[in-house]
This record gives C-alpha cells, sequence and structure tokens, in this order.
C-alpha cells in the first residue's frame, strides 16, 4: 500500500485520530462524522469521509493478513528447520495470495502475483549471470591452454576438461 498523500488530511492524522475516526465511523453516518471532524477543527467532505474509511479498512486487512502470514511462517520454520529461505518466502506469497482470494481482494491477489513472477525473472537473471561469468571464466582459462606449451594433444585434452567434454 503506498503511502498517503501529504495533502490528504484524514490520511495523515496521528494514529491515534484515525483509529478513533475509524471508530465513530463505524456507528455514525457520513454527514454526523463529518460535522463531528469540523467540531474538533478538522474540516473534510463526505467524499473524503468515505475515502478515508475504505483505506483506512483496507490497510487494516492487510496488516492483519501480513501478520497472520508472518506468524505461520515463524511456525512453519520452527517445525521445518531444513526449509531454504526462498522455500519460506514461496509458501508466504502462496498464503498471502489465498488470504486475498478468500476476501476477494483483486488487487492485493494481483499484487502478490506480479511480485511472484518479478522473483522469478530475478532467479533466472541471476542464473544468466552465473552462466556468463563460467563461460567467461572457461574463455580465460582456454586462451591459457593455447597460448602455453602444451603439445596438441595435451591441449585438446586440457580443453576438454574445462568444457566439461572429458
Amino acid at each position: 500500500m503506498k503511502k498517503p498523500r501529504s495533502d490528504s488530511r484524514l490520511k495523515t492524522l496521528p494514529e491515534g485520530e484515525q483509529s478513533s475516526l475509524a471508530e465513530y465511523l463505524t456507528s455514525h453516518g457520513l454527514s454526523d462524522t463529518r460535522e463531528w471532524l469540523l467540531s474538533r477543527g478538522v474540516k473534510t467532505s463526505v467524499a473524503a469521509l468515505s475515502e478515508f474509511n475504505a483505506w483506512y479498512s483496507l490497510r487494516r486487512r492487510l496488516e492483519r493478513r501480513g501478520t497472520v502470514v508472518e506468524t505461520l511462517l515463524e511456525g512453519l520454520k520452527d517445525r521445518q528447520p531444513e526449509l531454504s529461505a526462498e522455500q519460506v518466502f514461496e509458501i508466504g506469497q502462496s498464503l498471502f495470495a489465498a488470504l486475498a482470494i478468500e476476501e476477494q481482494d483483486v488487487g492485493t491477489w494481483f499484487k502478490t502475483q506480479k511480485l511472484s513472477l518479478e522473483r522469478r525473472g530475478l532467479s533466472q537473471e541471476e542464473r544468466r549471470i552465473v552462466l556468463l561469468e563460467k563461460r567467461a571464466s572457461q574463455a580465460e582459462q582456454a586462451q591459457a591452454v593455447v597460448a602455453s606449451d602444451l603439445t596438441p594433444d595435451q591441449q585438446r585434452a586440457r580443453l576438454k576438461e574445462i568444457f566439461g567434454l572429458a
């Protein structure tokens, strides 16, 4: 969830005031809440209150969801310490996506899928770099063999070793 705009009066209120506002909204209408805020010196619109209410609810749901996933992952790491960090991350992504689907939160589900694809892309890029570094090392070793005073048969044998053909 991105950071609220600095000119958003309600979203930049201190956390305690946001919590009080959200609680007040649960038992009062938007117009009543607007009047209540005005009596406290905060001028806003009904539309801004409605948008704040949706934003605040989503933020709280995401925090709860994150806490649930963290708790489950900690328990999983305790029970199966042999799992790699990558495996734990993938399980966490799956849990987070499942929670998003359960709550019919398409935006969050889409973001978890996008993040998973980006991680796979980074992993593939890392593997590609490792292979390129290996090839560069092999090329340097091969150049040294060709420039050496080994016999042609010895050079062929050594090149096969370098390139894994032996």
